[in-house]
């Protein structure tokens, strides 16, 4: 069945995939909605551990392109529009710490004039996607609504237009934390992103804490579905000690996926255990540099044993808030969940980090 296809072209769902995810409690909509669109198939990657970086980047092109589309669809853009009857949007522009233009979203509240905010860092592995797509929009606009200043920060990614590796994402995310720190009427400030957005939340609170910025106003972080093992745990995932690297492969993103977007991200095997690129590898004197955190993993995905054990570092060191595993979800779902029109997920979640951020400490 794996190798079908359906009426659209699109690669059928492998079917031990669909029952386990089933057997999992992922709602049903959901998994008919990701069925559809293949997210359960059976898509060999065509690189291998010779591929050049070249021929990398060309790949994670066409899987941003497609990403592009699905996170653009119709339905998920009229639901973000119908959000602005709430909210404010404006689009600036900031100089990095590099000299370079960063684009930057901000949402608030309409009437409302907030003194917390959140600075959101979107996923894609560090290396592709935009905080401009649709599903971005939708969440971000969610959260303002709550009562929040939410400032999306378009960094530069390791693959795609910009090209740019480690430390050029992180060096923007600061400055953008940086920027939004020093708005008079923002006075205090959570770092929140899912995926490679989670992995740039905290290591952009820990660049920040190295550096002195805004640390009178970041009292919380809240990454989501964090990608921060990198090629040194994944590169070896047949035998890592992660399960969900092999027991969730089909239903999260493919370990190979994980491998080539990290390449991009960092090129020199040197940055593999540096805890500024991969957070899972962060020494303890760095996680005593961390603010306080709500950590959320996704429990059917390849991720979710990485952030696990990294909630074990947060707590041992006392910087764990709340811990939330989502039974029966994939990757990231809060987030796509519009393209299935399950908005009731992702307004639910954004719930959860807009408590979090709106907080009394």
């Amino acid at each position: 069945m794996s190798e079908e296809m359906n009426t659209a072209g699109i690669p059928a769902p492998n079917p031990k995939v669909v029952d386990h995810m089933k057997e999992s409690g992922m709602p049903t909509r959901v998994l008919e909605g990701m069925s559809k669109l293949g997210w359960f198939s059976e898509i060999p990657s065509p690189l291998n551990p010779e591929s050049t970086m070249e021929e990398i980047h060309d790949y994670v092109a066409m899987t941003e392109a497609g990403s592009d589309m699905i996170f653009n669809l119709p339905n998920v853009m009229d639901y973000a529009d119908k959000l602005l009857d709430d909210v404010i949007e404006e689009e600036i522009t900031i100089k990095g710490v590099d000299g370079n233009d960063i684009p930057i979203i901000i949402n608030s509240p309409k009437g409302q004039t907030p003194k917390k905010a959140i600075l959101f860092i979107h996923g894609g592995g560090m290396c592709v996607l935009s905080a401009k797509g649709g599903t971005y929009r939708t969440w971000t606009r969610l959260l303002a609504k709550d009562g929040l200043i939410v400032a999306s920060v378009d960094f530069r990614n390791s693959s795609g237009a910009a090209r740019a590796p480690f430390p050029a994402g992180l060096n923007d995310c600061v400055s953008a934390l940086n920027w939004l720190s020093e708005r008079d009427e923002v006075e205090e400030i959570t770092v929140h992103g899912e995926s490679g957005g989670a992995n740039l939340t905290i290591a952009t609170c820990l660049r920040a804490a190295k550096q002195g910025v805004a640390q009178k106003k970041v009292t919380g972080a809240a990454p989501w579905a964090p990608y921060i093992a990198g090629p040194a745990v994944w590169g070896e995932w047949e035998d890592a000690e992660f399960e969900s690297l092999r027991e969730k492969n089909g239903a999260g993103i493919p370990v190979d996926q994980l491998i080539y977007y990290a390449r991009t991200y960092t090129p020199n095997e040197s940055d593999w255990k540096n805890g500024e690129a991969w957070p899972l590898w962060m020494t303890d004197e760095e996680l005593e540099m961390l603010p306080p955190m709500s950590l959320h993993v996704n429990d059917c995905e390849t991720l979710r044993d990485e952030g696990i054990a990294f909630y074990k570092r947060l707590a041992k060191a006392g910087k764990l808030v709340t811990l939330e595993n989502h039974l029966g979800t994939t990757h990231a779902l809060h987030v796509y969940a519009p393209i299935f029109n399950a908005f009731d997920i992702t307004e639910l979640s954004a719930k959860s980090i807009s408590a979090f951020a709106l907080r009394n400490k």
